[in-house]
């Protein structure tokens, strides 16, 4: 830096100059995450800081992206719902807060303005999506649910579900600008999901996750319920449409006692059922050759992979969240402690993995289910639960081993999520395996857990998929 003085004042005036990709860059390099760390933290960065989300903001809305502010106001419509229940977010009420977006307000209000009325979604074919989603008895549009909605809303919701149930919606007619407005809402609900997710994952908000990881797969597909046997068959046929078999899983999972704070490990074992054979494979690369997918040397290297989260959900018994106005003592929220991402190959037969986590400080009896779920394919996932017993005692002793089948059934502390609803109040899926009855905690803790660091400084995005089946 030639003659200029190596200090703190000059550093960060020298950070501030730099755009957001040398900032990225710099992230990246030795120290980066360090920098990182206390750009985003030190209360003597504020003002670099604002500078840097307001650079990033800016270049990613002229690039047509969701902002801070769209991911925000998801947020607060899911702790609204949280503050009050620790049920699993209703499908309904994401799908009202993705549509009700900035971003998706601001395509509606765009295409409202536009000159070429050949662009936009015709009032009558509206009118007839709805009528039809009414006489499906659609969560949201039977008698009575509908009144009240904006029109923007009600338009953006009606792309929506018109994509999510087009497979029962084949006999309307669809003008050409329609059929654009969905594909536009369809694809700016799928960047929002993809943001929201990298978000819950960060504050280890377990049931804000499944339901994200749940409306991504039916977005994906266009399909509507995991559970219904109708979705099964659909997925099942899009599935073979691209030379795939449809998943299979056997899930078993293992743990061992613990003292207070040691590490527990879950070990994980996945039989995959449906691994393909030497003579599938085969033909998989045959027809992904034939229809452009496989390399240029003809398809033998071509490689495919199947995308899993492995998440790591923790049944909790804490009081209510009062710091953000959460006054029920019985009320719960399960959180994430662990995560990973699992992508066997299609001939893959079994993989194992382990989950780790702190275990926490007072002695009793905790229980966690282990989900793997798709984003990308809907009705296969599988989960397990499986019991852990933190001792007093100096010897770990072996404690449960659980499974489940496909075809049985198609810490850090709280304190993050607490901070975190109570500065969005200041600022002012179901599952698809049979319901597990959740047994609380005996003596919980608000232990910490190794993982959060990883999980607020490493976000993963959406495991890559074997196809993505459209």
């Amino acid at each position: 830096m030639g003659d200029v003085e190596l200090t703190d004042d000059s550093v960060r005036e020298a950070i501030g100059k730099l755009t957001p990709d040398q900032k990225r860059q710099l992230m990246q390099e030795a120290g980066g995450q360090e920098l990182k760390r206390d750009m985003l933290t030190k209360e003597e960065n504020k003002e670099d800081r604002t500078r840097y989300f307001s650079e990033v903001n800016r270049s990613a809305e002229q690039a047509g992206l969701p902002v801070d502010k769209d991911n925000e106001f998801v947020v607060k419509k899911l702790s609204a719902f949280m503050q009050g229940s620790a049920e699993d977010i209703p499908q309904l009420l994401l799908e009202e807060a993705l549509a009700s977006t900035p971003y998706l307000v601001k395509a509606a209000l765009a295409e409202a303005r536009a000159a070429d009325g050949a662009s936009r979604a015709l009032p009558t074919d509206l009118e007839e999506v709805e009528t039809a989603l009414s006489l499906l008895k659609v969560a949201g549009w039977r008698e009575g649910e509908a009144s009240g909605r904006s029109p923007v809303l009600r338009r953006n919701l009606l792309l929506l579900h018109l994509h999510l149930h087009r497979d029962r919606l084949k006999a309307i007619s669809l003008h050409e600008g329609t059929i654009a407005a969905v594909n536009e809402v369809v694809s700016k609900s799928r960047r929002l999901l993809d943001v929201l997710l990298a978000y819950t994952l960060q504050l280890q908000w377990a049931k804000p996750a499944l339901a994200v990881t749940s409306l991504q797969a039916l977005l994906t597909n266009g399909l509507w319920d995991h559970a219904d046997d109708e979705c099964k068959v659909l997925m099942k046929a899009k599935l073979a449409a691209v030379g795939l078999k449809a998943p299979k899983l056997n899930l078993k999972c293992s743990a061992s006692d613990v003292l207070p704070g040691e590490s527990v490990i879950v070990t994980v074992e996945l039989t995959r059922v449906h691994a393909s054979s030497a003579e599938e494979m085969e033909a998989y690369r045959k027809l992904s050759a034939a229809e452009g997918e496989a390399d240029a040397a003809g398809g033998e290297n071509a490689e495919a992979n199947e995308g899993w989260w492995l998440l790591a959900e923790s049944i909790r018994a804490l009081p209510g969240f009062t710091k953000a106005g959460m006054y029920a003592d019985t009320l719960q929220h399960n959180v994430l402690i662990a995560r990973q991402t699992l992508a066997p190959s299609l001939d893959e037969a079994s993989l194992s993995t382990e989950l780790e986590f702190e275990a926490p400080s007072s002695p009793g009896e905790y229980k966690i289910i282990v989900h793997v779920r798709s984003s990308s394919m809907v009705g296969y996932d599988v989960k397990r639960k499986v019991s852990i017993t933190v001792k007093n005692g100096k010897r770990a002793q072996p404690s449960t081993t659980s499974g489940t089948s496909t075809e049985e059934s198609s810490v850090e502390s709280m304190e993050a999520m607490e901070a975190a609803i109570a500065e969005m109040d200041q600022g002012k899926g179901e599952e698809r395996e049979e319901t597990i009855e959740e047994e609380v905690f005996t003596d919980a803790s608000t232990s910490g857990s190794p993982h959060a660091e990883t999980a607020l400084t490493n976000p993963q995005q959406t495991p890559a998929t074997a196809v993505a089946v459209e």
